[in-house]
């Protein structure tokens, strides 16, 4: 059997095979957009002028429909603008996309477009509070992992990040649970619920590695020993009838990675889904679910200042 081919943008300039460029260094030149794609439902710091593409006030967050969970097709206009790291949830049958707001809060917004509602946490004061997850809270209701960074500016992977939870009885009001859930260079909890009835953390500790912890209660959770993936980063975990599936990004191109089991994930495919038109735009962080016969997503475009990302899903040449 042929491996499967390696997710990696493409363009007009080819790149050596086996060279992995810098998440926001790759493609071909070009010029950023000439302002941020719009206001967010916070205020954020002023802009001084220079175009940084990793600047969380630049991303939006899109949506996404698919019949098989590979090939997906754009659901009109964006989300959220100046908006990051987005989570789709679905809570008493409503489907909400929480998200990151201009990479200093967590807010929500309808699936289906509507208005943006900040997230408060009560006893959680200052920093920044990013990368939410929600999961139902083994004890009854909800809980909502999260980074939380002392930080005037997202250290991203280069900190040591503190990762929190705060427990909600329905989804609108969130109170921080004592204590530090874990520590370290990790960014973006993705909870599932495992066979054995343990909880499992995946956690991107570099653009291109998952590692993860398991926890029996929710709260307090012990790192695992190796890697449960190695293709890519922010991770959207998942069991359907076909097994074990993980969403993630890489280079700017958005995959799924398949697993008959939690333990490890391989086999990576890049989704097929179109750049949106009218700028050059990078993917990342997609968070899938099915509803019904359908699947969804949600995902973030990101603009590149070296140019538009070319999808291709031919295997690389040899």
């Amino acid at each position: 059997m042929s491996a499967p081919p390696r997710l990696r943008p493409r363009c007009s300039r080819r790149w050596p095979i086996g060279l992995v460029p810098a998440i926001f260094a790759l493609a071909c030149p070009g010029a950023p957009p000439d302002d941020p794609p719009g206001p967010g439902s916070l205020e954020g710091p002023p802009l001084d002028g220079e175009f940084r593409p990793e600047d969380p006030r630049w991303k939006r967050v899109m949506t996404a429909e698919s019949s098989d969970g590979l090939h997906w097709t754009p659901r009109g206009e964006a989300l959220a603008h100046s908006a990051s790291s987005p989570q789709l949830v679905r809570l008493d049958g409503d489907l909400r996309v929480y998200f990151v707001d201009h990479g200093r809060s967590i807010a929500w917004v309808p699936f289906d477009g509507g208005s943006v509602s900040p997230v408060s946490i009560q006893g959680l004061e200052g920093g920044l509070q990013v990368d939410p997850c929600i999961v139902p809270a083994v004890d009854g209701g909800l809980r909502m992992y999260l980074v939380h960074q002392v930080a005037d500016s997202d250290p991203g992977l280069a900190g040591k990040n503190r990762i929190l939870s705060a427990h909600s009885d329905s989804g609108e009001r969130w109170t921080l649970e004592p204590g530090v859930r874990i520590e370290g260079a990790w960014v973006d909890p993705d909870v599932v619920a495992l066979p054995d009835g343990e909880l499992r953390m995946y956690l991107t500790q570099s653009t291109r590695e998952v590692a993860s912890a398991r926890s029996d209660d929710g709260l307090d959770f012990r790192v695992e020993p190796g890697l449960r993936f190695e293709a890519g980063g922010v991770t959207s975990t998942f069991l359907t009838d076909q097994g074990w599936w993980m969403y993630f990004h890489e280079s700017g191109v958005l995959g799924r990675a398949s697993s008959a089991n939690p333990e490890r994930f391989d086999l990576p495919e890049r989704l097929i889904l179109a750049a949106p038109e009218g700028g050059q735009w990078m993917l990342e962080s997609p968070s899938v679910l099915m509803d019904g016969d359908r699947w969804l997503m949600t995902y973030v475009v990101a603009p590149t200042e070296l140019g538009q990302v070319d999808w291709d899903v031919s295997p690389p040449s040899e």
